[in-house]
C-alpha cells in the first residue's frame, strides 16, 4: 500500500456529534497511483453498547485551495461487528470523485445495529474531539501525578474530561453524560470531578508531610541505632582492655613471686651447701676420730680445710 497510495491530508483532530454512536477519530486522504485519482480511509470508534453492522458515511471534499468539491458523497461501510470501545479503519478504502481533492471533512448520518435497531443523524454537526492528555500532561508534577494514582487507582492513565455529551474516564474508556459510572472501569463521575486539582495539591501536601514526619523518624532512629551501635562496641572496647591489663597484672605478679621463690631457693642451696652440709662432715669427722679411725677422719678434715 505504501508504493501504490501516497498519503495527501490527515485530519487535524476527532470528530464527534452529541449522540451520535461512533467517534470519527482520524482520517487519511490518499493518492492512488493505480487510477490516478484520491480515497479515503477513516478510522472509527463504537460507544455504544449495541454491536454494530453498518453505517452511512457522509465525505465533503475541498481542493487545494479549501473551496468544497460539488456535494458530499455517501459511502456505506457493510457487514461490520464493532462492538463498544472497538477502533477500526474501513477495510477499503472510499474512493472520491474528485481527483483534485485535497483534504476532506466526514460525518457519520446514519447506523444499523445487530439487534434492527437504527441511529440517523438529526443534521448535529460534527465537531472536534477535544484530545484527552495523560496524568503526566496535565498535573506536570510528578506528586501530583502519584497522588492522583493513590487516590483512584494506579491504573489511572488519563486526565477525566467532559466533551459533546461525553465524558473520557481516566481508564480512556468513553462514556456518555447519562453514565454515572464508567462502563469499563467502574469508577464514579462525581469520585473524579472531586479529584480536582485544588484538592489534589492539599492531600499531595498533606501525605508529603506526613512521608516528611515519617522520614525524620526513621532517621532519628537510625542514628539512635547507630549510637546504640557506637557505645556497644565502645563497651566491648573497654572489656577488652580490662581483660588485656587483668592478664598482664597477672603476668606480673606471677612474675614477681617466681622472682622471690627463685631467690629464696638460691639462699637455701646456699645454706645447704656452705653451712648445713659441712657442719655435718666437721662431726662425722669427730666421731672417726673418737673411734680411732684416724685416716678417715684425716680425710674429712682435709676436705673442710680445701
Amino acid at each position: 500500500m505504501s508504493q501504490r497510495y501516497t498519503p495527501l491530508y490527515s485530519m487535524p483532530a476527532s470528530l464527534y456529534a452529541p449522540g451520535a454512536p461512533m467517534i470519527l477519530c482520524a482520517g487519511t486522504l490518499l493518492y492512488d497511483s493505480a487510477t490516478a485519482g484520491v480515497v479515503v480511509q477513516l478510522k472509527l470508534r463504537s460507544i455504544d453498547n449495541r454491536p454494530i453492522k453498518a453505517m452511512k458515511v457522509l465525505i465533503q471534499s475541498y481542493d487545494v485551495f479549501g473551496a468544497p468539491l460539488g456535494e458530499p458523497t455517501e459511502h456505506q461501510l457493510l457487514d461490520l461487528a464493532a462492538i463498544r470501545d472497538g477502533e477500526f479503519w474501513t477495510g477499503n478504502p472510499l474512493r472520491l470523485p474528485f481527483p483534485e481533492a485535497r483534504s476532506f471533512r466526514g460525518e457519520i448520518t446514519a447506523v444499523a445495529f445487530h439487534s434492527g435497531e437504527f441511529w440517523t443523524s438529526d443534521g448535529t454537526p460534527w465537531e472536534t474531539l477535544p484530545p484527552q492528555q495523560t496524568l503526566e500532561q496535565s498535573l506536570e508534577h510528578p506528586e501530583l501525578v502519584r497522588q492522583y494514582r493513590i487516590q483512584l487507582g494506579t491504573d489511572c492513565a488519563m486526565m477525566p474530561r467532559r466533551d459533546l455529551g461525553l465524558w473520557r474516564c481516566t481508564c480512556g474508556a468513553v462514556n456518555h453524560d447519562q453514565e454515572a459510572f464508567c462502563h469499563n472501569c467502574r469508577r464514579g463521575l462525581q469520585s473524579l470531578e472531586e479529584c480536582n486539582a485544588e484538592a489534589l495539591r492539599a492531600a499531595m501536601e498533606a501525605r508529603l508531610e506526613q512521608e516528611r514526619q515519617q522520614s525524620e523518624r526513621q532517621r532519628q532512629l537510625l542514628l539512635e541505632q547507630q549510637e546504640q551501635e557506637r557505645q556497644r562496641q565502645e563497651q566491648l572496647r573497654l572489656e577488652q582492655e580490662a581483660r588485656k591489663a587483668a592478664r598482664k597484672k597477672k603476668l606480673k605478679t606471677i612474675l614477681t613471686v617466681l622472682a622471690v621463690v627463685a631467690v629464696i631457693a638460691g639462699g637455701a642451696a646456699l645454706f645447704v651447701t656452705q653451712f648445713l652440709i659441712p657442719s655435718r662432715n666437721y662431726d662425722r669427722a669427730l666421731e672417726l676420730l673418737e673411734s680411732g679411725s684416724y685416716r678417715e677422719a684425716a680425710d674429712l678434715f682435709g676436705e673442710l680445710d680445701g
